[in-house]
């Protein structure tokens, strides 16, 4: 009876289970609902659509399957489309949790229901319904090369005149609008000209991309302003990495097809000009994509384009302060190249005492390299001229103009390691023979900013400077830095100061008056040029407030000496002083012609002949773009050269910070290895036992004791390695390792073998590789020691040392793009 009663009451349980089970799994999301990973063919975006990834990709692999609203829109009560359940926002994330034909079944995105990829807070979901796949963003990858398996890049580069036409609905504060739907009528947001972006989709007619600034879409932080739909004539493609710095191009491949006639087109040097003008300008430009890029037994074959302007800004002038036209062309050939030069010249004028303080000297110079050569906006040459020199040499103790630093260290680090060899050299153009040697230095550079840095410590028997040295430095536009090492009693000790000051006084207003060319606002224009007193004994002419130009003169007290550091000092600030006053004559330059020059502007000729324009209003695409300089995309003849020019083409890599971080990983590995050398045996003697009384500095040991280790050597004194097999089957599993990565076209293991080391590093770098060692040998002949030697092996790993260093110094040049990291990385830093 009680076995009975306990047996119902176990069926109503069960029953009452089932039916609260039953119920709870009535509604669209319950318990048993599962979120469906991530289909293959949505994991890599590939550009050939409906390619699925490979089985072995697992980046995304077990992931949730995240899509996102490609517009506004609405959810639907079931996959028939009839039913309108919710609004659906543009770009909101969803979770799919069931797939019908062309219909996804889907939650509201939110990471704090899932755990490890599942459902786990299935309570806390929100169903939003049915939505059909062509309103849906399926992946969040960017679109992928099929061949390389990196993302496809684009540069804001129109490439059709459509644009300029309407510019109103594209372009907005020298931007490019952002559109939340296909039809291009809701705006959403603004993203620079000029500026990289990755492609997600294109719309169903191919007239329209979702376009962001990342790779790949973060679900959880999705900024709404910079991914948006665009005209894929707003767009050039910049490939995947490889570039190109066409000047490195011969020039007759610089040809193009008439866009409607069909006739073959030669770019002339003025237009190439152009081209290049344009691109320094913008950095994600700087160089042109190297696009379908193909070998053959002889030859070599790509496409690429280059940027042009759309203005043409030639005949374009503004009046100077004296009354006389800058053209547009001469301001951006001539004069802003000058002043993004600075020339330094050391002169050491001295004898005796100037000898004794010299190595002192050389070492104030050498800490002066991170103030002289860490300035990207404006590039130096340095030089050096001493008035002492060892004595039989034959060679002048000069160090011509280098825009190598370090050479110029290099060549006073040499004779400051003779110092006592050193003895006075008698110039052969009587006083102030070094002066005259550097002023003349910038003969080729007169219209630059040249520097003279004067050391010493005596002058001449005159107070005042010698006119033709004053007039040759006026006509190569020098200033002059004085710095006295030791005062003393003698009156040719204060005429150093002297005569340096009486140099800068002369120079001083005929130099302000050469500067008045330059200038095209009278704010700047001072009437007199005053010194200011910086420190004790330490003078500078008062630029800007009462000076127009720069002359720093600093001396010690009498029988005194100065500290090198007051050097360094007066050459940073110096350097300030020349850098703001360029910068000031450029930027007044910049304005007028923004201001002025515009009612002279056209279109460029390039661009009419190109698109065959009747009638275009150029007042619209400047209103359009008011501060910087609109340009277009002009697709150049596929270019074909002679395989045998390869090596002296300028490639680079465009690449983002997480292809960066993975090219400097594949050269960091081999670079690890070590080799190790055959040590030989060493014989040791048997120490003495020592007392246990004996103080430790009473007991003194035999130098004979002391064990030694050295190399083991041939017959030809050359090393000998230890056993390599290790290294070699770690280098060859290296080479082996990045194969295929992320690529649908897969090369197998024996193939990869028998392939040039040249051809696989190609394959990861996408950078055609012209090391004679590279494509001499294959990858399976690292495996063997009579085909790649212990010694080769070795200058091998010396080899990727090297080139980890160079990538290293380069992680510190890089350019933002919409808040993403880039860099240019040259050929020369890739293996």
């Amino acid at each position: 009876m009680k076995r009975n009663r306990l047996s119902s009451l176990f069926h109503a349980g069960c029953l009452c289970s089932c039916f609260i089970g039953l119920m709870a799994a009535c509604g669209p999301v319950n318990r048993f609902t599962r979120v469906k990973k991530v289909p293959r063919e949505y994991v890599n975006n590939y550009c050939i659509e409906g390619l699925k990834a490979p089985r072995d990709f697992a980046v995304f692999k077990g992931n949730p399957w995240i899509v996102f609203a490609q517009e506004s829109s609405s959810s639907y009560m079931s996959p028939s489309g009839k039913n309108a359940m919710d609004n659906v926002e543009y770009m909101d994330a969803f979770l799919v949790i069931k797939e019908k034909g062309d219909w996804l079944k889907l939650i509201k995105y939110d990471p704090s229901i899932l755990k490890n990829g599942r459902l786990k807070e299935w309570k806390k979901a929100k169903y939003v319904g049915w939505i059909n796949k062509n309103e849906l963003l399926l992946t969040r990858n960017g679109i992928t090369d099929v061949m390389t398996g990196f993302k496809n890049k684009m540069v804001l580069l129109p490439n059709d005149t459509t644009m300029f036409v309407n510019a109103e609905k594209y372009f907005a504060n020298d931007s490019i609008k952002l559109y939340g739907n296909t039809d291009l009528t809701k705006e959403i947001g603004k993203i620079p000209m000029y500026s990289l972006v990755y492609p997600y989709k294109k719309a169903v007619d191919g007239t329209h991309i979702l376009v962001g600034c990342s790779p790949v879409i973060d679900a959880d932080s999705i900024d709404l302003k910079t991914i948006g739909w665009i005209d894929n004539r707003l767009l050039t493609s910049s490939g995947q990495q490889l570039h190109i710095d066409v000047a490195s191009l011969p020039k007759d491949v610089f040809t193009t097809i008439d866009k409607e006639e069909g006739d073959t087109i030669n770019l002339c040097a003025s237009e190439r000009i152009k081209s290049r003008n344009l691109s320094v300008l913008n950095p994600a430009i700087k160089y042109s994509p190297v696009l379908s890029y193909r070998e053959s037994d002889t030859t070599l074959c790509f496409r690429t384009h280059l940027p042009m302007p759309v203005i043409d800004k030639g005949d374009s002038y503004v009046l100077n302060v004296n009354g006389n036209p800058i053209y547009y062309d001469t301001f951006k050939n001539k004069i802003e190249q000058d002043l993004q030069h600075i020339n330094i010249v050391f002169v050491v004028e001295g004898k005796d005492i100037t000898i004794e303080r010299f190595p002192v000297l050389v070492n104030a110079v050498q800490s002066l390299q991170s103030v002289l050569v860490n300035d990207e906006s404006f590039t130096f040459r340095f030089g050096a001229v001493l008035t002492f020199n060892e004595e039989g040499s034959l060679n002048d103790p000069i160090c011509k103009l280098t825009p190598d630093y370090m050479e110029m260290l290099d060549f006073l680090s040499a004779k400051a390691k003779n110092s006592e060899k050193l003895k006075p050299v008698y110039g052969r153009f009587g006083s102030w023979s070094g002066v005259r040697i550097g002023v003349d230095m910038f003969n080729h550079h007169k219209d630059e900013t040249n520097v003279l840095v004067v050391i010493g410590d005596k002058g001449y028997n005159t107070e005042f400077a010698d006119s033709a040295l004053v007039n040759r430095m006026v006509k190569n536009n020098c200033r002059l830095l004085g710095f006295q090492l030791y005062g003393g009693e003698p009156d040719n000790f204060n005429n150093f100061v002297l005569q340096l000051g009486n140099m800068i006084d002369c120079y001083a207003p005929r130099i302000s008056q050469k500067k008045r060319e330059l200038m095209v606002y009278p704010d700047l224009i001072r009437n007199g040029n005053e010194y200011m007193e910086v420190n004790h004994n330490t003078y500078c002419l008062d630029f800007p407030d009462r000076s127009m130009t720069q002359g720093w003169l600093v001396f010690p007290q009498k029988n005194e000496s100065l500290e090198m550091e007051s050097l360094t000092q007066a050459v940073d600030s110096m350097l300030l002083q020349v850098k703001l006053d360029n910068t000031i004559l450029y930027n007044q330059l910049e304005r007028a012609f923004a201001e002025v020059g515009t009612n002279r502007y056209k279109l460029d000729s390039t661009f009419v002949a190109y698109h065959h324009i009747k009638k275009t209003d150029k007042q619209t695409i400047m209103s359009a773009c008011p501060s910087i300089e609109p340009g277009w995309s002009l697709p150049l003849s596929p270019v074909v050269l002679p395989d045998s020019l390869s090596s002296t083409l300028d490639y680079y890599l465009l690449v983002n910070e997480d292809e960066f971080k993975r090219l400097r990983k594949y050269i960091e590995e081999p670079a690890k290895l070590v080799i190790d050398y055959k040590v030989e045996a060493v014989r040791k003697k048997k120490q003495a036992k020592v007392n246990i009384c004996d103080c430790p500095e009473d007991y003194i040991t035999d130098n004979n004791d002391e064990t030694a280790i050295s190399i083991k050597r041939d017959s030809l004194n050359v090393p000998e390695y230890a056993p390599t097999r290790r290294v070699r089957r770690k280098l060859v599993r290296h080479f082996l390792s990045e194969r295929n990565t992320d690529k649908y076209c897969k090369i197998k293991r024996k193939a990869s073998l028998r392939m040039p080391i040249s051809e696989s590093l190609r394959r990861f770098t996408s950078c055609p590789v012209d090391y004679p060692f590279f494509e001499v040998y294959r990858i399976k002949d690292l495996k063997k020691k009579e085909m790649i030697t212990d010694v080769e092996l070795d200058k091998l790993i010396e080899y990727f040392k090297e080139k980890k260093k160079l990538l290293d110094e380069a992680a510190g040049k890089s350019f933002q793009s919409n808040g993403q990291t880039y860099y240019w990385i040259s050929r020369d830093l890739l293996p």
